[in-house]
């Protein structure tokens, strides 16, 4: 009778021992109900994407934005935003100094970006697209008939960029019709460890 019991322990043992490692991947219920794999997850990499919007006259540099995106290397896009409602008179009402009529116009910086999987050589594909917007002031105004008159400069770009850690690639990505002034636009990718 001893003899029996120790052999069906033992086919008990040896049956239950391969389903054990079957039983650890078996997805667990998460605190919403859902089933998650245990499965550990390899390092997920972090891209840090410096964006920075210039502006010249002639060689001068008038103006310098800079801007940080996180990004994850899945094509989902990151975004970053930074505006103002700003009062532009639109009409006036009695002598001058009187009573004016304002509209509110937004001005500011929009960008986006987006990158896929790593190239195989160090080497991502960065999807950017910059729309920028701002008030002019008088010593901008290109003539005598539009000064002291309030003018806003726009521009957007939306390009690809090959960039591997740690490089920068500096384009220009506008100028100005009326003044002259140049828009350039810089950025740089850094992988996070």
């Amino acid at each position: 009778m001893k003899r029996l019991t120790l052999m069906i322990a033992l086919l008990c043992v040896t049956i239950a021992a391969p389903a054990a490692p079957l039983l650890a991947q078996t997805p667990v219920p998460a605190a919403g109900g859902t089933a998650q794999s245990q499965q550990p997850q390899g390092p997920v990499t972090t891209l840090k994407l410096t964006v920075v919007i210039a502006r010249f006259s002639g060689e001068k540099k008038i103006g310098n934005l800079p801007f940080v995106l996180l990004l994850m290397p899945t094509d989902d896009r990151t975004s970053v935003q930074m505006s103002s409602s700003v009062p532009v008179p639109t009409s006036a009402f009695g002598p001058p100094g009187a009573v004016q009529s304002f509209q509110y116009q937004n001005v500011g910086t929009n960008i986006s970006a987006s990158t896929g999987k790593e190239q195989g050589s160090g080497q991502y594909v960065v999807n950017l697209t910059i729309s920028d917007s701002q008030i002019l002031t008088d010593a901008a105004s290109p003539t005598e008939a539009t000064k002291g008159m309030m003018r806003t400069q726009n521009f957007t770009s939306s390009v690809r960029l090959p960039l591997k850690d740690g490089q920068t690639i500096t384009y220009n990505a506008a100028t100005d019709k009326l003044t002259g002034d140049l828009v350039r636009v810089e950025v740089t990718l850094n992988v996070l460890k």
